[in-house]
């Protein structure tokens, strides 16, 4: 008897990821390569740039918020398959976060000058992040 099966030629469909997922998986990569970047290059990723004695305090707060990135990149890569109740909660909660990041950033933009560039980024994470809630209440 022999032991050669007959293989299909037909390959096995593989699995379309959700636009949520996707979403988390390109976030997940910007948040932790930012975070990487302004860990360890404060002083050339900085878009503050101070010359006086209160500069390497702004920079250490922002290694801190780098530390929060790596987190938010390492946690949001890990939650990208959650489906249901959980996954709405948690768009939810980065939506209120990503909402008050871009309140506070229109305050700041009054004491330093914060590029627009920085204002549509947050547009359009909000916007994807709308999307893929719709998605998963459809989904629901």
């Amino acid at each position: 008897m022999s032991d050669n099966k007959k293989k299909s030629k037909t390959t096995k469909p593989t699995k379309t990821r959700s636009f949520t997922e996707t979403i988390f998986i390109v976030y997940a990569f910007l948040f932790f390569t930012v975070g990487i970047l302004l860990l360890f290059f404060t002083d050339k990723m900085s878009l503050i740039v101070l010359e006086d004695e209160h500069e390497k305090i702004i920079y250490l707060y922002q290694q801190f918020l780098a530390n929060i990135y790596i987190l938010l990149g390492v946690t949001t890569f890990f939650v990208r398959k959650l489906t249901g109740r959980k996954m709405i909660t948690i768009i939810i909660s980065i939506i209120l976060v990503t909402s008050s990041n871009m309140y506070l950033s229109f305050l700041m933009n009054d004491y330093t000058t914060v590029p627009s560039e920085h204002f549509i980024a947050q547009i359009l994470i909000q916007l994807s992040l709308v999307v893929a809630l719709i998605e998963q209440v459809k989904r629901k």
